[in-house]
């Protein structure tokens, strides 16, 4: 497969430009996204440069106007120095005219909103769970305006205009659009209700968070559209290179054949993509018998090209220059968890000289990345045959930077039934991953479940683990706190009379950032034995 990244995903902000002329830039900026935090990874103003380098532009980028982390709409910024002081003038001086857009919950009246506000406010649209309300703040600044209101919003503030000094003769208005997720603050039902440019634009709004995942063009997987996080409840779309699978949860499953058939080509035409395959996703994956039904997992693109000449969509692709084989037409899964991309990179920068336990291994992408770092030796446990001989494939692979192929096993076995036999050999590991699913209820092992028996799970993986080495525990039960699954880790090394010298939780990847005031489906506890 070829590895050219699609032009949306290479300039993330060509969407966003509101105005753009030799000496102004304005962007439209999204919530969450800082102006200019050198703290930080990426920030606006960094995007802004690199668009600017790869156009063959100069990187000269002047900050004129930015908003708060959390608000959205226009920034302005100077393209030559020479601007700065009259594009600035009017902005520092609060004399330009604009208008703010608030989602407010439903209850308080147009009288009661404008005091709050300080100004009279004009209904845009009402929903059932509020409404989208427009205000003149005068000269007031978003921040204070947003701590006097926080009782009534239900999202943050958007500026929606703002009166920019173009020219030295000529000022012109800058709108933005409302974004989605005001929408889907005041009415959470309407995500799919939308004609096809408006669908496209808003799966394409949270590119932002893509560009650095992107950035340096060894990767070709990541998450494009998540859920709730990018105000699509019900639609989940990773992307492979370039086709996509789009993960359709139960709040979008009960679309029309028509409706879906309208997300297939929005999602192909928003990312520029050869063909789409889908999952439909039941609340519970683990209650189907059969995950490979063709009314659950189409073996063969929804949308586009039908690749027939790769069996079961299988296509070897990059996360941070390591590859691996995947298979998007074989069921639920495609072989790799795209969510554990910084975890594999932390146990691939953490591998060199260690050995690795690998449990509920599925096809070892862990061990994978610990071998690519290299690691002396790697097992991964799993009670799949198909699991460990994908695991192969996957070193094949990378046979060019895996010195010892052979020093990378894989077991077929029960994992609970193999934690038994290791504590009685008194097995130990320089580093092991434990990423169990959230329930099982195999023939041939114990049932288990998440949120009842993650201490003992722990109390056994730590009993393996080697004076000073490190563990990384995860799960993505949805009804898991971070803090809960803490809990119960802290508590499985008490039963095993383990001390942890160190217990991090890992941040979530900027892909897959959740819905606003969920946490993350994903935990992750990083952990050094003491």
């Amino acid at each position: 497969m070829t590895h050219n990244t699609p032009a949306p995903l290479r300039d993330p902000l060509a969407d966003r430009v509101l105005f753009e002329s030799d000496s102004v830039i304005v962007i439209d900026k999204p919530s969450g996204l800082a102006v200019d935090a050198p703290e930080r990874p990426d920030d606006l103003a960094r995007m802004l440069r690199r668009r600017r380098a790869l156009l063959g532009a100069s990187a000269y980028v002047g900050v004129v106007h930015r908003l708060e982390r959390d608000a959205s709409g226009p920034c302005v910024f100077t393209l030559d120095r020479s601007a700065n002081a009259r594009v600035s003038s009017p902005l520092e001086r609060r004399a330009a005219r604009r208008t703010i857009v608030a989602a407010v919950r439903k209850g308080p009246s147009d009288a009661a909103l404008a005091r709050t506000f300080g100004a009279p406010v004009k209904t845009l649209s009402k929903g059932p769970e509020g409404s989208l309300v427009e205000l003149d703040p005068k000269a007031e600044k978003l921040a204070s305006l947003t701590e006097r209101a926080a009782s009534v919003l239900l999202a943050p503030l958007h500026l929606g205009s703002l009166e920019v000094q173009v020219t030295a003769e000529r000022s012109t208005v800058i709108r933005a659009e409302i974004p989605a997720a005001l929408y889907d603050a005041i009415d959470r039902r309407a995500a799919f209700a939308l004609d096809h440019r408006a669908l496209v634009r808003r799966m394409r709004a949270g590119l932002w968070r893509r560009g650095l995942v992107l950035a340096d063009g060894s990767t070709d997987l990541c998450r494009l559209v998540n859920e709730g996080g990018d105000a699509l409840a019900g639609l989940a779309v990773d992307r492979y290179g370039d086709r996509a699978v789009a993960h359709v949860y139960e709040s979008a499953a009960s679309l029309d054949a028509d409706t879906q058939n309208q997300l297939w080509a929005a999602v192909a035409e928003a990312f520029d993509l050869r063909a789409v395959y889908a999952k439909f996703r039941p609340k519970q994956a683990n209650t189907l018998v059969e995950t490979r039904r063709d009314d659950v997992a189409p073996s063969k693109p929804v949308w586009g090209a039908r690749d027939d000449d790769e069996p079961q969509g299988r296509f070897v692709l990059r996360e941070q220059g390591v590859r691996y084989v995947t298979r998007l037409g074989d069921g639920l899964s495609t072989g790799i968890f795209l969510d554990q991309r910084e975890n594999r990179a932390w146990v691939r920068e953490r591998a060199r000289g260690r050995s690795l336990l690998n449990l509920f291994a599925y096809t070892g992408a862990f061990s994978v990345a610990a071998a690519v770092g290299g690691a002396s030796r790697s097992l991964s446990v799993d009670a799949s045959r198909g699991a460990i001989s994908w695991l192969r494939e996957h070193l094949a692979e990378n046979q060019d930077t895996v010195a010892d192929r052979a020093a990378h096993e894989g077991a077929c076995v029960e994992v609970f039934g193999w934690l038994e036999g290791a504590k009685a050999r008194r097995d130990a590991f320089d580093m092991i991953v434990c990423d169990p699913p959230s329930y099982s209820f195999a023939k041939d092992g114990p049932r288990w479940s998440s949120e009842r028996d993650w201490p003992e799970l722990a109390a056994r993986v730590l009993a393996l683990s080697a004076k000073g080495g490190l563990a990384l525990f995860c799960s993505n039960h949805r009804g898991i706190s971070p803090a809960k699954f803490e809990a119960m880790l802290r508590e499985g090394a008490s039963r095993a009379k383990v001390t942890l010298a160190e217990v991090s939780h890992a941040s979530v990847s900027d892909d897959f950032v959740p819905a606003p005031g969920a946490y993350a489906h994903l935990k992750s506890l990083r952990v050094t034995v003491r």
